[in-house]
């Protein structure tokens, strides 16, 4: 699909809007995504140093920018909290007694936090100077009703969504 799209459409551009962007385009169904020829695409990822990286390694995305704020309802100050797995940092505090029957319990288990800003959606990409994404990818470990709820807009603007 994606080499009929690269010879039939050359100067079509997608978009793309990966919120949660925490380790770039790894998981299955979107790591093909890098081989868009003309691939536009931004994430928004709230600890800092990982925007950095998604920004400065083009291997993992390649991200144009790189938000480092959380999206939600509405504006507020949070914590990030980072687990023992990298990909299941989340706004959400991790209920570890509620999964220890599972194998993948330990991923889970607090590691330490970060202070975040959280903002919505639709607030980040002011209507003056919004230009609507072809798709949104919506990865935020539990909190994506806030996240829908605080960017009707820019959510409801795009051609497709995908929220883990």
């Amino acid at each position: 699909m994606i080499a009929l799209l690269n010879a039939s459409y050359p100067g079509v551009q997608i978009s793309v809007l990966d919120i949660g962007a925490r380790l770039g385009l790894v998981d299955f169904g979107y790591e093909e995504l890098k081989l868009i020829d003309n691939l536009y695409l931004e994430g928004i990822e709230p600890d800092e140093r990982e925007a950095r990286r998604l920004e400065e390694d083009p291997t993992l995305g390649p991200y144009k920018k790189v938000y480092s704020v959380a999206v939600g309802e509405k504006k507020a100050f949070h914590s990030l909290y980072m687990t023992k797995l990298k990909g299941c940092a989340s706004i959400r505090e991790p209920l570890t007694e509620k999964i220890q029957s599972y194998s993948c319990s330990p991923w889970f288990e607090k590691d330490y936090e970060i202070p975040i800003s959280v903002t919505p959606l639709d607030d980040l990409y002011a209507k003056e100077s919004f230009k609507p994404f072809d798709f949104v990818k919506i990865d935020v470990q539990g909190a994506e009703m806030e996240v829908l709820l605080g960017g009707n807009r820019v959510v409801s603007s795009s051609l497709g969504i995908t929220i883990e």
